[in-house]
């Protein structure tokens, strides 16, 4: 049985990052319509430099997203840093997406909380881990939660390693799709996603589509798209792509048994 058959599902990710979902997605049946609200960015600049150059004098690295770790390592490269020296660091992530991506860079994640979200990482962090030099690895849009809960005990460095844009070239592409897809459900993967939405969804169009399932990753995905004005909103039991994809389907399915 596939609960998805049939239904457009509209995938809001880069479009480097879309394949997954969509290929989840079509593995179901489903029909995934793919919008890449936003695109990335890396940081190249003098502070960042003189960040990574220094990176021996901290004891523990968090990264908050897997965009953070790709543009990192990135960063890395271009400045000459070692792998050696990234690994010889205490590495802490929020969640099991970013560590994968760290094992994907044959780095090790020595801590990750329970719940992936920036506050539990930083209470959890604060909890159980010793002080010292601690650099926090973002993006131009990051939440500040783990950095406010842990910089009162520890000594902490941000370093905006990329920047998160709005693709507001596809607007005309984005609205006309819109109009002609009849979308079961939408999916938002962060808050930014939410906020580009909004951004360049027509507002005639907003009042149509606001009441269509909206599938967000996590709580504070969920709270942007509330404010937003998404009447609908599902949050999956795991917060990761593969959640909300089985989250879906299981949404579909009953939603199936219901209809006959």
């Amino acid at each position: 049985m596939f609960p998805l058959k049939g239904r457009r599902i509209l995938v809001t990710r880069s479009a480097e990052q879309a394949a997954s979902f969509t290929n989840c997605i079509e593995q179901q049946s489903g029909i995934s319509v793919e919008i890449p609200l936003l695109y990335f960015k890396s940081v190249p600049s003098l502070e960042n430099m003189d960040i990574l150059r220094r990176l021996n004098t901290f004891k523990w690295i968090i990264f908050t997203s897997s965009n953070g770790v790709h543009f990192f390592m990135e960063l890395c490269e271009r400045y000459q840093i070692p792998l050696s020296v990234i690994k010889e660091r205490s590495i802490a992530a929020v969640g099991r997406k970013t560590a994968n991506t760290l094992a994907y860079y044959n780095v090790e994640t020595n801590f990750m909380p329970d719940t992936y979200t920036g506050e539990a990482l930083g209470e959890a962090f604060l909890n159980e881990r010793d002080h010292g030099a601690v650099l926090v690895v973002q993006g131009n849009l990051a939440r500040q939660k783990v950095v406010e809960t842990i910089r009162p005990y520890m000594d902490v460095e941000t370093a905006i390693m990329y920047e998160t844009r709005v693709n507001v070239k596809i607007k005309e592409v984005f609205n006309r799709a819109l109009q002609e897809n009849q979308l079961d459900a939408l999916t938002f993967t962060s808050p930014s996603t939410v906020k580009a939405f909004k951004q360049l969804i027509e507002p005639s169009l907003f009042e149509h589509i606001q009441s269509t399932l909206c599938m967000c990753i996590g709580p504070t995905t969920e709270k942007e798209a509330e404010q937003a004005g998404f009447t609908h909103r599902v949050i999956p039991d795991h917060q990761t792509v593969e959640g909300m994809c089985e989250a879906l389907g299981s949404y579909f399915r009953e939603k199936g048994n219901d209809d006959q």
